[in-house]
């Protein structure tokens, strides 16, 4: 048996073109919405050959059979637009179109509600993960504020070691001072933990030092 494009013994494949023209003539003017079916786009696709829209009629085969081209389109365009997005996990999700979705998968309830109970669950463990961030941050505004407030007390200790030095000629005084910097600036949690030890090891009855622990809050 010879076809239009004479060729003998089975029906030739559309162009992926033709393919596309089919589904999208199908989507506008035959099933706006809902899931195309297999045998569905093989009668639309053998109309459309009968009126000379697109080069051949096709099998029932090549609409449904898992492999060929027009299967192939077919679930490419029952497939819902989604976005995929990455979260605070690095973990992807997709996020279904929601108008693309209820118009294709609209008569089909369970599937319907297995996306829709799938994209809850996403919202509803973004907002636990936003709390939990959320209070993150507030631990870590106050942590920085501690560490501002500790870096000020840093600067008033330097200044006063530095002035110490250039204020006197007694050894002792600047000897206890050098170690008073050497371990401020190798080791300043430690220092700041044991500044009142420290200091008092600094502070030295001299006119022409000022106690150390004025400079401090």
């Amino acid at each position: 048996m010879n076809n239009k494009n004479g060729t003998v013994g089975r029906t030739p494949k559309l162009t992926k073109e033709e393919i596309i023209h089919v589904i999208q003539d199908f989507r506008k003017n035959i099933k706006p919405m809902g899931k195309i079916e297999y045998a569905e786009i093989h009668r639309h696709a053998n109309t459309l050959a009968d009126s000379g829209l697109i080069s051949s009629t096709t099998s029932s085969t090549f609409w449904r059979k898992e492999g060929y081209r027009g299967r192939t389109e077919v679930d490419l365009a029952n497939i819902t637009l989604s976005d995929v997005i990455i979260d605070s996990r690095g973990k992807e999700i997709t996020v279904p179109n929601v108008v693309d979705l209820v118009n294709k998968k609209y008569t089909d309830r369970n599937e319907l509600l297995k996306t829709l109970i799938k994209m809850e669950d996403n919202f509803r463990a973004s907002l636990i993960r936003e709390s939990k961030l959320k209070v993150e941050l507030e631990n870590k505004k106050a942590e920085n504020k501690q560490l501002k407030e500790k870096n000020i007390d840093y600067q008033k200790m330097l200044y006063k070691m530095f002035n110490n030095i250039m204020e006197t000629r007694n050894l002792d005084v600047i000897e206890k001072t050098n170690y008073a910097l050497n371990k401020l600036l190798i080791n300043p949690i430690e220092f700041y933990s044991e500044d009142k030890k420290l200091t008092e090891r600094i502070d030295t009855p001299s006119k022409n030092i000022k106690s150390f622990s004025r400079f401090k809050k």
